[in-house]
């Protein structure tokens, strides 16, 4: 996905708009582990901004990413910062976000 962290110049609402964009335009041929990245990020920031429903979808759509053993080993980290986004969230945790790491 040809979009950078530094393109939304620090603004959480830029970053929204950027992400929603590329996550469109390039959703079906994106690698797995960028997607994946794409899509945490973008629940983070549905929940930065209150927006529940909006962070449960982005969970969702990440969690049905078919990744490799090897995908999953370098979204360690990521799949991790999910889980821990769905438990801290109330009841985002309520979906099968756990399974990720799997």
């Amino acid at each position: 996905m040809p979009w950078s962290w530094g393109d939304s110049h620090g603004s959480d609402e830029q970053a929204v708009r950027i992400l929603d964009i590329a996550l469109e335009r390039d959703q079906a041929t994106a690698a797995p582990v960028d997607l994946v990245e794409a899509l945490a990020y973008r629940a983070e920031l549905a929940v930065r901004g209150d927006d529940e429903a909006g962070a449960r979808e982005f969970l969702a759509r990440a969690e049905r990413v078919p990744l490799s053993d090897d995908e999953r080993a370098t979204l360690a980290g990521t799949l991790a910062g999910l889980r821990d986004l769905a438990v801290g969230s109330g009841d985002l945790g309520q979906g099968p976000v756990e399974d990720l790491q799997s």
